[in-house]
């Protein structure tokens, strides 16, 4: 039942109204028993009263002759009323006749008694008759009269409510579930629409109607702008795979721990991954794969994880040499989820034409070395560390070619080019990889000591070059011609602790050098008082 009274709002709405019907009524039969009880009982009253009017001049009579004969005949008429149920006649203090239907019942009920006034003076007062009334007669006919106005109230209770309900299911849930097993059937995607109940066009089930078909309008063009959408996308995918799976960039996603999660062919091509069918069963790690420059990529994913913004950066792919053949250029930007999707591209002769341009303004054209240029991004890389690390030294040593320009003048410049490329390869050969060589210019060489600030260290390397100037310099044709070397020494922060003094604290030191007999070196010394 409870569940019929949940599924069904015809039957829950003649539930409710019944309710409601049932109690009022049950309040109005309430108040309408109670006043209807009351009238009867004033009703009855009123018949004794007018009884007592009947009898009262015979009354008078009898009381006036003190006729008991009288009197007693009257009290037998009285008793046959069915509401009285006693009567006494009295003449003053003398009782003339009294009779009771009902003795044992007569106790304790309210007794009418009236006087009776003489027949010749109705101001003279010659006895009283007093009447009994029949309780139980009159509860008789004040409950037959309750239980016909009940029924009257019920019956229309009942006609009111079993209306109301009617009323209900033919103006409310009929037409609603009229509608509600239309929209089973509807078909929205057709153009199909709700009619309205007849009857029911301008009223709220009417209104209810064309709202539904509104909603329906608004659902169907959601949908077509939906469909539209989906199709324009799937060919957006399609045109993005097609981008994706034939572009030289190489195109990938990673989550936030540089796993690689997808790539296209050219970003296998660039990495070599061509050998693996699936990165993603293999886990690869983005950084993994740059070898030595993992560091550098992984700071890269660092940051575009913080930012949020798209960053970029230049990496190095080494050989198997551990040397870097192969630049790329790697973009990331983040995109939902924390994933980020990138971009890399081969620079690779990008890089080699800015490596090249950058070598041919770095370096001396005639032997090879660095040229002012050059050693000047080296020195003040060099600098740069030092300040950084102060354990971290090096040494400045500046060269002189001792009788260089005896050689040009007595056998030509082409002579004097062919002792410098002697120098030079004397010079790269003595001193190591991590030491910086350059020619500043005529015969003016410079030499940066990386990792060196002990003068005994010093003075052994510098030792060793002068010893290698002992053998003569073939000049070409045959001509050989013996040179020196003039070294300066100064070492960074103990001489000098920027660029320009440094460079003049070692040229000072080789010019000493020339003056104590060349082919030797000197120090920087600070000048007395300094």
């Amino acid at each position: 039942m409870l569940r019929l009274l949940r599924t069904h709002l015809a039957l829950r709405s003649a539930a409710l109204v019944l309710l409601i019907v049932g109690s009022v009524g049950l309040v109005f039969l309430s108040v309408a028993t109670h006043i209807t009880e009351k009238a009867e009982r004033e009703r009855q009253t009123a018949r004794l009263n007018e009884l007592l009017d009947t009898v009262e001049s015979t009354a008078s009579i009898a009381a006036f002759l003190g006729d008991r004969q009288l009197a007693s005949e009257l009290v037998r008429g009285l008793l046959k009323n069915r509401t009285v149920a006693g009567v006494t006649i009295r003449a003053g203090d003398v009782l003339l006749a009294s009779a009771s239907e009902a003795a044992d019942d007569a106790a304790g009920l309210s007794t009418i008694q009236r006087e009776v006034r003489s027949p010749f003076n109705p101001a003279e007062t010659v006895g009283t008759i007093s009447l009994l009334p029949n309780e139980a007669e009159i509860h008789s006919e004040v409950e037959s009269a309750s239980r016909f106005i009940t029924l009257l109230l019920a019956v229309q209770l009942l006609c009111i409510g079993v209306g109301v309900v009617l009323v209900v299911v033919q103006l409310i849930t009929r037409p609603i579930l009229k509608i509600s097993r239309r929209l089973h059937s509807l078909r929205a995607e057709s153009g199909d629409k709700l009619t309205s109940p007849r009857g029911n066009e301008q009223d709220e089930i009417g209104r209810l109607v064309r709202d539904v078909n509104a909603l329906i309008d608004y659902l169907i063009n959601i949908l077509d702008k939906e469909r539209t959408l989906r199709i324009q996308r799937e060919m957006d995918e399609r045109q993005f795979q097609t981008i994706f799976e034939n572009a030289e960039t190489g195109i990938f996603l990673i989550d936030e721990t540089g796993t690689l999660l997808s790539c296209n062919p050219a970003f296998k091509r660039i990495f070599g991954l061509s050998q693996y069918d699936s990165p993603e069963r293999r886990q690869l790690q983005l950084a993994g794969l740059v070898g030595s420059s993992r560091e550098d990529m992984q700071h890269l994913i660092d940051q575009c994880l913080d930012n949020g913004r798209a960053n970029s950066q230049d990496i190095a792919l080494p050989d198997a040499g551990g040397n870097s053949r192969t630049w790329i250029n790697v973009v990331l930007s983040a995109v939902e989820n924390s994933r980020l999707q990138g971009v890399v591209n081969d620079i690779t002769e990008r890089k080699l034409v800015e490596e090249t341009a950058t070598e041919l303004a770095t370096t001396d054209p005639l032997t090879g070395l660095l040229n002012r240029r050059g050693f000047e991004l080296r020195l003040e890389a060099m600098i740069q560390l030092c300040r950084r690390d102060a354990s971290h030294g090096f040494a400045l040593l500046m060269l002189d070619l001792d009788l260089f320009k005896a050689i040009n003048d007595t056998y030509g410049h082409q002579a004097g080019d062919a002792a410098l490329v002697h120098i030079a390869t004397i010079l790269t050969r003595s001193l190591r990889k991590t030491d910086v060589i350059a020619r500043l210019g005529g015969d003016e060489f410079v030499v940066l000591l990386d990792g060196m600030q002990a003068p005994q260290s010093i003075a052994l390397t510098v030792e060793k070059l002068l010893a290698q100037m002992d053998a003569p310099i073939p000049l070409g044709g045959g001509i050989e011609a013996q040179l020196g070397l003039s070294i300066g020494v100064a070492v960074f922060a103990r001489d000098a602790s920027d660029i320009s003094s440094l460079l003049e604290a070692a040229d000072q030191a080789m010019y000493a050098a020339k003056q104590a007999g060349r082919n030797t070196y000197r120090f920087h010394t600070p000048p007395p008082g300094e």
